[in-house]
């Protein structure tokens, strides 16, 4: 998936009047952060509407530390089999 995808799933929503940015930064920060929180791909991907895919591509790009900001490493998957 390329930066188009990131746009055709999550549109651009206008100017935050706190950073400067677009709005949709909340929404990708919200993905980011509960993904962090060990929330499963595929649950964001239902409540968020988009495919795993566009999931993956946004925790993906914020592991790159937007502005600073930083994320621990990914939780690990849990063993079905554990």
């Amino acid at each position: 998936m390329s930066g188009y995808d990131l746009d055709t799933f999550f549109p651009l929503k206008g100017t935050c009047f706190h950073c400067g940015r677009d709005l949709r930064h909340k929404t990708l920060d919200a993905i980011t952060e509960r993904f962090a929180a060990g929330e499963a791909v595929s649950s964001l991907a239902v409540e968020f509407k988009v495919p795993a895919q566009a999931i993956e591509l946004v925790i993906g790009r914020n592991m790159g530390a937007p502005l600073g900001k930083g994320l621990a490493l990914a939780p690990k998957a849990k063993s079905v089999s554990a």
